[in-house]
């Protein structure tokens, strides 16, 4: 590293790579061309490696040394970002905070009639916290999980459900009372499902103006998921083809949505033809019937042999090797649930035969800190195109907060197309 720049020799030249050029290229869609020396080596993984490194705090990409557990730049007025001081926590004028709240909690592990209405302490915002007047919530497959007690919150997380809301931020812990008064929506480590919710400031993205509250809260948590997964660590780039299973859940409508707008050619599975259909409507270049349909063929057919550049799986189990077989040669392949089963058998000879990329990630127990940065990313790639309104979630339905039981029933059917979300 010579004064802050990454050199790397390649050949008979040096490649100079300035970490705020790498996030500049990545934020605006301009990714690196596919580059050769004399001898023929591609040096854009080394690329793309260096924005990673830049998004993960390695290096700053204005010169200056980066505190990854510091959350409190703010993304308001106008889109941009304030960095309020530090100072005592704060509420709105002449806004009275009840002591407790109706929150929907968790009985005991079992179906939907497990979740249940409770009267709740209030949570107060800690430093570089706000309290949010939750509007709306989302309903996401690791709600049903810990329902199921299948998927325990993380140390420190509200047992309460709920991994994302939207809302106006009431009350403030030190250093972020400046965002009072403030629409947001808000990815969270639980607590969704109440009537008030406790974000970390750094995890809160501006609402823009006309844009529907209850739609809001169906962004955060598909959003940061795909983005951190599809886009990050299997490096979806503009030209690459896709697969994505689950084709119409909420996370499979989101890909397609971010797909489509940074040029990325998106296969999808799902479980009917209605479902293809839908998938194909909201903008999926290919829906395969994985029922009736093989979908190695399928993918191979549609990339002429070839393969496609990244899997996106929810589904694990026996579909790991099935995806694997999907892949080009050197492939990205990212789990993010294993639906399907914890344990997979793989060829490891093809892995390494085709220099192919297997890794996985959760985002719930991650950091405030890396979380805070994903969402500084997203609004400076993804958050203009919500404001122009060209991205907005695909929505099932909308149930009442009291209605919880019946909204999770409706994800466990199977039935729905996208996102559902609980309203106050």
């Amino acid at each position: 590293m010579v004064n802050g720049a990454i050199l790397v020799a390649s050949g008979s030249f040096n490649l100079r790579l300035q970490g705020g050029d790498a996030v500049f290229q990545f934020a605006h869609g301009q990714w690196p061309q596919i580059l050769f020396d004399q001898a023929g080596q591609r040096i854009i993984a080394l690329a793309r490696q260096i924005v990673i490194q830049v998004h993960v705090g390695n290096v700053d990409p204005w010169g200056q040394s980066v505190n990854k557990g510091a959350a409190t730049a703010c993304r308001f007025e106008a889109g941009a970002w304030h960095k309020p001081q530090a100072g005592d926590s704060k509420m709105a004028d002449g806004y009275s905070i009840p002591a407790e709240m109706t929150a929907i909690g968790i009985a005991a592990p079992g179906g939907p009639e497990a979740l249940v209405a409770q009267r709740r302490p209030v949570p107060a915002p800690g430093e570089g916290e706000v309290l949010i007047r939750v509007a709306a919530a989302g309903v996401n497959r690791p709600d049903v999980l810990q329902r199921q007690g299948k998927y325990p919150p993380p140390p420190g997380a509200s047992d309460i459900p709920g991994l994302e809301v939207s809302g106006t931020i009431v009350a403030a812990g030190g250093g972020a009372d400046q965002l009072i008064g403030q629409q947001v929506c808000a990815l969270l480590a639980g607590g969704g499902y109440a009537e008030y919710a406790v974000a970390p400031a750094g995890q809160c993205l501006p609402i823009p103006p006309g844009y529907d509250l209850v739609e809001a809260a169906a962004l955060p948590e598909t959003l940061f998921t795909v983005w951190t997964n599809l886009f990050e660590r299997a490096y979806a780039a503009p030209g690459d083809t896709v697969l994505v299973h689950g084709g119409t859940s909420g996370i499979g409508t989101m890909a397609i949505s971010l797909c489509r707008l940074f040029d990325v050619t998106i296969i999808v599975t799902c479980g009917n033809d209605d479902k293809c259909a839908q998938a194909l409507e909201w903008g999926a270049a290919h829906a395969v019937n994985y029922k009736t349909q093989d979908f190695v063929a399928e993918v191979k057919r549609i990339t002429d042999g070839k393969g496609c550049q990244a899997v996106l799986d929810m589904v694990g189990g026996d579909y790991v090797a099935r995806n694997l077989d999907c892949l080009a040669e050197d492939g990205r392949h990212v789990s993010i649930a294993v639906l399907g089963g914890a344990k997979a058998e793989i060829f490891i000879p093809q892995i390494m035969q085709r220099r192919l990329t297997l890794t996985a990630s959760t985002l719930r127990a991650r950091s405030v800190g890396f979380k805070s940065l994903v969402a500084d990313e997203l609004v400076r790639t993804v958050w203009p195109f919500v404001a122009e309104g060209r991205l907005r979630p695909a929505m099932d339905q909308r149930f009442d907060m009291a209605d919880a039981a019946k909204a999770h029933a409706r994800m466990d059917s199977g039935a729905h197309f996208g996102k559902i979300v609980l309203t106050m």
